[in-house]
């Protein structure tokens, strides 16, 4: 019906006049369509169909349909105008301000007819409007104005300030309610828009016990009323009024049947949660105790009303506990006082297993059933799930299976954690339960279920746990850390009964730390229970395989790498070129492994000079600052040669360069210079090319073949551009001496002129073309690219 009204939004809603008709004679349609009449909105399209209701029930004294639209028609706020725009359309104003002003003084003069008349019908109008108020929904918050004025005071010849304080209290603004509660109040004055405070009172003063509301002598004629609003009241101030007149009327204890106690031992308000304790006391019978009663006590907010209950249930308790379903209900109050008293007094006592068996599976039934959505519904979950556990554990122990099964079928993980405690009392030995339970729990969301399933899981034979080793080895990999941490104490107890399972799990874990890992974490996990549950199997892995993961590029299976280094493989079985390597590992532990290494492997590393010699060129600063001082310290004339001090240069790293020079020029051997001359001019870096120009004069000059070998050294170095300037004039004044000495060599270097002159600066070219005529000015037979023309000297006019 909401869809049809509000959503739908239909071009007519007159369906509400026959919707009001046929909920005449169907009362729980009629329960629902005071429901809906609370939320449909007085516009156009609904308020002229409300209205007809409004009158209907009027003339047919329906007071309960009368009610709640009076209510609406003094909450809602009229239109000021007969019309208004909406979407740039004209509409007519349904409910003006005009029309709420007429209307709500019907009302008014509606109750005052009745009451002047002393009709009983003055009690039954007036009760239902009150009925129709709630302070959830209904209650306005208290407010104030201020009047200012000014007078002239002729004498003093000043102006006085006059402020006028009007305080209007909750629920001021509604005609009907506080004509009804206040008429006869010296509090409160009727205005025009709302009910004013009579001063010296102010709101939140305390209520004065005189009787306030209009026609005092027809609510004393009212009991049925009376109890009514005390028993269905939503709002306060109704309460207060309603129990002035039952106080003022001791007769009306005598109508009060024990719904009405019930009812009033619920009521949100502590005077009528008193007053209902009090009638309590008087009709409570012993052979005969109204469960109701005592179910609305125990949920009670009044904890002396919870004090009797527990009292009653104590001194009835035979009577009462033969029936389980009234045990069930009581075990459903969510009150936590309430029901921890009663998880006490059920341990306290022996029920027979019949009725232990016959409360538990309700409950069961009960939690399986649930709906858990708030947190009042996970609330009394845990309690139920406590006292089940705890009260009825003997039960439990021997609770078919089937059961346990449909309470994993629940979706809630709590039920989940529940069926798990149940499964830990259970007479049936872990190790034999089904599978799927198991797996159930592990395999839950909540980190509780999971701890009860591993719980489980430890109380396995070693047997049967290896019986389920593959289910053990996903658990070691689990995505859930909680489940990783918990298997760890299973593991190491099986390895230390069954080595061989150790290994197995050595094998199936290692690869994993050679690859991305599938979710964070599990590599640090993995590496925590191989460094301790699993230390003692870690020998079986061998020296190929722990190098592997040395140099990995994952932090953790280099980490692992470097336990297995200290502890599997011995230092004389590794080899130069496997320190090296080690020397660019990441792990700075592992580099000065391999500097210790090579310290006490000299003869080791001389042996393979060329391989150790990479460590200068190592990734890391510090390796390689190790490797220039260990071959400065360590390495003597004799252990060098030409091609190792060359190697050293051709290294892209400055440093290593540097040291590479450092070393030729420490133990350069003369005869060896050509073989320096012509290995270093191959280098391409700027630096090394310029240390080789210091051989040219020594190693080049006067030797035509060493000359031709150089070609492309000369070619490089001159053609780069912005770069290696000395070494360039270096070489200019090198190949200007040699071209002079004869043909040959003028030959020579023209070609090498050819080819660079036409690639480098203008300032080099020029160094070129002058080189280049110098030549043909000394071998005027040789062919050159160069012209030469005379130009007379200019002359300026």
């Amino acid at each position: 019906m909401r869809e049809y009204l509000f959503e739908l939004k239909t071009t007519s809603n007159e369906y509400l006049v026959n919707l009001y008709q046929l909920s005449r004679q169907d009362q729980s349609l009629h329960k629902v369509l005071l429901a809906i009449l609370e939320d449909v909105p007085l516009a156009a399209n609904y308020f002229k169909h409300i209205r007809h209701i409004f009158k209907t029930s009027e003339m047919l004294e329906d007071y309960a349909t009368y009610a709640v639209i009076a209510k609406n028609i003094e909450k809602r706020p009229g239109n000021f105008g007969s019309f208004y725009y909406e979407q740039g359309q004209r509409q007519n104003s349904a409910f003006t301000n005009t029309t709420k002003g007429y209307l709500t003084s019907r009302v008014l003069r509606f109750l005052r007819n009745y009451g002047e008349m002393g009709e009983p019908a003055y009690t039954e109008l007036a009760s239902e409007l009150l009925l129709a108020f709630r302070d959830d929904q209904d209650a306005t918050k208290p407010y104030q104005t201020a009047d200012v004025s000014y007078h002239y005071n002729s004498t003093t010849r000043t102006h006085i300030r006059e402020e006028k304080i009007t305080h209007f209290d909750s629920y001021a603004p509604f005609q009907a309610f506080n004509s009804i509660l206040y008429k006869n109040s010296a509090r409160y004055l009727p205005g025009k828009q709302a009910w004013k405070c009579i001063a010296p009172f102010v709101p939140c003063n305390p209520t004065p016990t005189s009787r306030e509301e209009a026609y005092p002598h027809l609510w004393s004629k009212a009991p049925e009323e009376i109890i009514a609003l005390l028993a269905n009241s939503k709002a306060n101030r109704v309460h207060e009024f309603a129990l002035k007149v039952f106080t003022a009327n001791p007769t009306f204890e005598a109508q009060v049947e024990m719904q009405h106690v019930v009812q009033f031992v619920r009521a949100p308000f502590l005077l009528t949660q008193q007053l209902g304790l009090t009638l309590a006391r008087k009709k409570f019978d012993r052979l005969d105790p109204n469960k109701e009663l005592l179910i609305a006590m125990l949920e009670s907010s009044l904890a002396e009303a919870r004090e009797q209950a527990f009292t009653w249930i104590d001194n009835e308790r035979k009577l009462l506990l033969s029936d389980a379903e009234f045990v069930v209900r009581i075990l459903l109050v969510t009150r936590k006082e309430t029901h921890e008293w009663i998880r006490s007094f059920l341990a306290s006592i022996n029920l027979a297993p019949a009725q232990s068996e016959l409360i538990a599976a309700k409950l069961i039934t009960h939690l399986i059933s649930m709906e858990i959505e708030t947190e009042e519904d996970r609330l009394l979950l845990r309690q139920l799930s406590d006292t089940l556990v705890n009260v009825f554990s003997s039960t439990l122990r021997n609770i078919h299976l089937q059961v346990i099964r449909d309470m994993f079928a629940n979706p809630s993980e709590e039920i989940h954690a529940l069926a798990g405690k149940i499964l830990l009392k259970h007479e049936t030995k872990a190790e034999d339960l089904p599978g799927d339970f198991l797996a159930l729990l592990l395999q839950s969301g909540n980190s509780y279920t999971r701890g009860i399933g591993l719980s489980l899981l430890g109380q396995f034979s070693d047997a049967a746990l290896l019986a389920k080793k593959e289910v053990l080895i996903s658990f070691c990999i689990s995505p859930l850390e909680d489940v990783r941490s918990a298997v760890r104490p299973i593991i190491f107890r099986l390895v230390q009964s069954t080595p061989d399972f150790g290994i197995t799990l050595i094998d199936l874990f290692v690869p994993a730390f050679l690859m991305k890992e599938s979710y964070e974490g599990l590599h640090e996990d993995l590496l925590s229970l191989l460094a301790n549950e699993l230390s003692g199997s870690l020998s079986t892995i061998s020296k190929e395989r722990s190098l592997r993961l040395l140099h990995s590029k994952f932090k953790s299976a280099q980490q692992l790498g470097c336990i297995l280094l200290k502890k599997n493989i011995k230092e004389e079985e590794l080899t130069v070129a496997e320190l090296v390597k080690m020397g660019n590992n990441p792990t700075q532990e592992v580099r000065i492994y391999a500097w210790e290494a090579f310290k006490r492997s000299k003869e080791k590393v001389r042996a393979e000079k060329e391989e150790a010699l990479k460590l200068t060129d190592s990734s890391w600063d510090d390796t390689r600052i190790f490797g220039f001082d260990f071959f400065r310290e360590q390495f003597s004339e004799n252990d060098w040669n030409t091609e190792l001090l060359v190697m050293l240069c051709d290294s892209v790293r400055e440093d290593v360069q540097a040291f590479g020079r450092e070393m030729i020029t420490r133990f350069f051997v003369a005869d060896q210079g050509t073989d320096y001359l012509l290995k270093l001019s191959q280098h391409p870096n700027t630096n090394v090319q310029l240390f080789t120009t210091s051989y040219l004069e020594q190693h080049a000059t006067d030797n035509y073949e060493v000359l031709q070998s150089l070609k492309p050294y000369f070619i490089t170095l001159l053609s780069q551009v912005n770069k290696g300037r000395v070494a360039k004039i270096r070489v200019m004044e090198f190949l200007r001496k040699e071209a002079l000495k004869n043909e040959t060599n003028a030959h020579f270097v023209l070609e090498i002129l050819k080819r660079v002159s036409a690639s480098v600066a203008i300032a080099e070219k020029a160094q070129c073309i002058a080189l280049m005529r110098d030549i043909q000015s000394h071998f005027a037979a040789l062919q050159s690219l160069l012209i030469v023309k005379p130009y007379s000297d200019y002359i300026k006019a």
